[in-house]
């Protein structure tokens, strides 16, 4: 995979949350959200990242 910086700011190809959807990993999918919680004190629960510089995904066409 080439690499691919993602609106957010992240390097996709390096993302945790990306390859848990790259390679269908839940257990990846539940570490991340508990990591992230911790550094963003958010309720993260739900990780499944398809990249958002792919064409027609709505949430991330707001940005």
């Amino acid at each position: 995979m080439n690499r691919m910086i993602a609106s957010c700011g992240l390097i996709c190809t390096e993302c945790p949350a990306f390859l848990a959807h790259k390679n269908n990993d839940e257990e990846l999918r539940i570490k991340t959200a508990k990591q992230w919680s911790k550094n963003f004190n958010a309720d993260i629960r739900n990780i499944n990242c398809v990249g958002c510089l792919k064409k027609n995904i709505p949430n991330c066409a707001r940005c």
